[in-house]
């Protein structure tokens, strides 16, 4: 426990901006990123000597201890002392397994630097390049640390130039990232090097690490391998700690709160910047509006959400009321505090600059911007567009029945905490669907139901699928009275991106008018938009039509499932002269027809989600790897050595996936590395698609379709 002395002292330090370093812990999975952490927290005196390397402090669900393995983004705050001038780190450390890869992209809003960890043996992955991409994307300076340079010499037993050779092209590996990803961005000159001290090479685990400054200062490399030869590791890490070397890193490359959002903010909020808000934005001023950003959320032991929240500009204050921007909700501060090791302490107020852990008297998702003044005004920041899709679904139902309404209570937590997690509750049948981005985060969620008391019974995990169109098309509807006449001109999006510029341009391409668009679903590439832009009676029934449509592209035609990549245009409306005839109801079950028409006509078909496969195994293994995967269905696109493996990369259908990763193992004697992302949809192959729907309306208790898969008549 921190005294009250040292607890003054950071309190103090949050409102010096200079003093402030908000930094990101990402890597691969099972490169280090915890164990750092708790090198980094011994190091300030949070945690003893004895237990760092082993405590994996952040890991503080019980989950994560029982696996292993992070499965949230975790952060804390801690005092550092470096050449005689105190600081604090806002610590955030990061998930490294693709299905929580979720928790990376928000966690990156949070932060203006990051150190990318990187086991020396497997090198850059799959994974690394995903959470650097991640972190450009909100300009965030990356440094790096390349970790277990022990195995090198312990296990490998390589000769000091062999060692040399292998970080050398660790970091133009890495840098080669930098590049791919920092285009058009102000990074374009972010890279790392050994000669300027933005990179770190040495054992998390043992806890040292060198850095040029070691190196000018007397340390030879030859002294660390000479170290591990005479079993004297402690000297090692006597000789060159740690956590002074990362500190070292971070002081020198990463700015302070303040520098980052005079770069930063331009790029990650859209509103205006010369405005008052804009301008205390981009200022890190403590004196302007209250804007703050809920960046993670997790439960605590008795079941309440703390929300986590980079505070932007103005001062965060316990008791004051926000407001949501996105929800549109007047909410209060309960507890104020941050978080030092894995305790809370409760502060009265903490300014820009900072990150704070809060209760609110309300709800909110991650992502929600909170602000003061401004509140109608306030451009809330921008949507995390490049988070995986839910592509894993189960249904879950309570043991007792009894338990059904608290069910629905978690699954509204849980989905609000966790980014990917998605459920849907079908209240004409009653069955409850969880989705989510992969087996396992079915899995934390399942355990995050039983933490929380509730005894749930999950069937078979089942891939998620959507329907699309077949081809553009053009359909006509009534309402259930046939006074209105509605004609819909439904055509395919193909591009795997949605703004509204884009729609737009293409529609006045199209149809040479002007358009007006009603809706934009930017996870499912849909829109909805009416040309009939004088019509001011189809004006008034606007909200009916939208709701029926949106509903329409919600539950499909073909298995009762989203619609992606449609957008639907209204190109005539005949509709009754008496208002009464043309009400909600009217317009919106007129409207719902819309892809029920478009089934009937053959238009429909059935995607799947696709996996991004990254395999490393060891040489000699890689055959028997590949064929086992064409088996599945995967479709070799590249492979590589990193001079102890041999990489095979392709993609491969969700549905072919399941149990893949202990088979692997299996077959290769645990010799092997495994690891997908989402890698979008493709259409059901033609013959396939007759089969997929009866058994997929079967297991759902839908009756068989009587029109709609005429595939020859497309």
């Amino acid at each position: 426990m921190l005294s009250y002395s040292r607890l003054e002292n950071v309190v103090r330090l949050a409102f010096k901006v200079e003093r402030i370093r908000n930094v990101g812990i990402i890597a691969h999975v099972d490169h280090g990123k915890t164990t750092l952490t708790d090198r980094l927290l011994e190091g300030s005196g949070i945690i003893s000597e004895k237990t760092a390397g082993r405590a994996l402090v952040l890991d503080y669900e019980n989950v994560e201890k029982e696996r292993r393995m992070t499965v949230k983004a975790a952060v804390a705050t801690v005092p550092c002392r470096f050449n005689g001038e105190d600081f604090i780190l806002n610590l955030v450390d990061t998930p490294g397994h693709i299905d929580f890869s979720g928790h990376v992209a928000r966690s990156m809003r949070a932060i203006d630097g990051a150190i990318c960890v990187v086991d020396v043996v497997e090198g850059v992955m799959a994974q690394t390049q995903l959470v650097t991409m991640q972190a450009l994307k909100e300009i965030v300076k990356p440094v790096l640390f390349i970790n277990k340079v022990d195995r090198l010499i312990k296990e490998l037993r390589l000769d000091i130039e062999d060692i040399r050779e292998r970080i050398r092209g660790i970091i133009e590996s890495y840098n080669a990232v930098l590049e791919r990803y920092s285009r058009k961005t102000p990074l374009s000159g972010w890279r790392v090097s050994f000669e300027n001290g933005s990179v770190a090479i040495g054992s998390a685990l043992h806890g040292w690490a060198l850095t040029i400054e070691n190196l000018r200062n007397g340390l030879k490399f030859k002294d660390v391998v000479s170290n591990y030869e005479k079993d004297r590791v402690e000297l090692l890490k006597a000789e060159a700690p740690i956590h002074r070397a990362v500190w070292h890193m971070i002081l020198k490359h990463i700015p302070h709160p303040e520098d980052a959002q005079a770069l930063r903010i331009p790029y990650i909020w859209h509103g205006n910047i010369e405005s008052p808000v804009g301008l205390a934005l981009k200022s890190c001023s403590s004196k302007g509006p209250v804007v703050s950003n809920v960046i993670n959320a997790t439960l605590d032991e008795r079941g309440k959400v703390i929300y986590y929240v980079r505070v932007f500009s103005g001062k965060l204050r316990a008791g004051d009321e926000l407001y949501a921007v996105n929800r549109k909700v007047n909410l209060r501060i309960g507890r104020l505090s941050i978080v030092i090791g894995n305790r809370f302490y409760s502060v009265k107020e903490l300014p820009a600059g900072n990150i704070a852990a809060a209760t609110l008297t309300g709800r909110v998702k991650v992502g929600e911007t909170l602000t003061t003044k401004f509140k109608e005004l306030m451009q809330p920041f921008e949507e995390f567009p490049y988070l995986a899709e839910p592509v894993v679904a189960v249904s879950v139902e309570p043991e007792r029945m009894r338990d059904i309404h608290r069910l629905e209570e978690l699954l509204v937590q849980i989905a609000s905490i966790e980014p990917g997690i998605w459920y849907k509750i079908d209240r004409e049948t009653g069955q409850i669907v969880l989705a989510g981005t992969g087996e396992l985060q079915l899995e934390i969620a399942a355990w995050r139901l039983r933490e929380n008391g509730l005894e749930v019974l999950f069937e078979k995990p089942e891939v998620v699928y959507k329907e699309a169109l077949r081809r553009d098309l053009t359909v006509d509807v009534e309402s259930p009275n046939g006074a209105n006449q509605l004609k819909f001109e439904l055509l395919r999006w193909k591009n795997d991106k949605i703004t509204l510029e884009e729609v737009s341009k293409n529609i006045r391409k199209i149809y040479g008018t002007p358009v007006d668009i009603w809706f934009i679903d930017n996870t499912n590439m849909n829109y909805i938009a009416n040309i009939l832009v004088e019509n001011k009676v189809l004006e008034a029934e606007r909200k009916g039509i939208i709701e029926g449509l949106k509903s329409a592209l919600r539950n499909g035609y073909l298995i009762k499932e989203q619609v992606r990549g449609c957008g639907i245009i209204i190109v005539e409306a005949h509709l009754s002269p008496n208002p009464k005839l043309r009400g909600y109801q009217q317009m919106f079950l007129a409207a719902y027809s819309c892809m029920r028409k478009a089934g009937e006509k053959s238009a429909l078909t059935i995607v799947e989600p696709l996996y991004s496969v990254e395999v490393m195994v060891e040489y000699g293994l890689e055959n028997v790897v590949l064929s086992h995967l064409k088996r599945r269905g995967f479709r070799l696109g590249q492979t590589s050595d990193t001079g102890f493996f041999r990489v095979i990369r392709g993609v491969i259908p969700v549905v072919r996936t399941f149990n893949l990763t202990k088979e692997l193992r299996s077959i290769t004697g645990g010799r092997v590395l495994y690891q997908t992302s989402f890698a979008g949809w493709r259409e059901v192959e033609d013959k396939l698609l007759e089969r997929l729907v009866a058994k997929i309306r079967g297991e759902k208790g839908l009756p068989p379709l009587a029109v709609g898969l005429s595939i020859g008549d497309s």
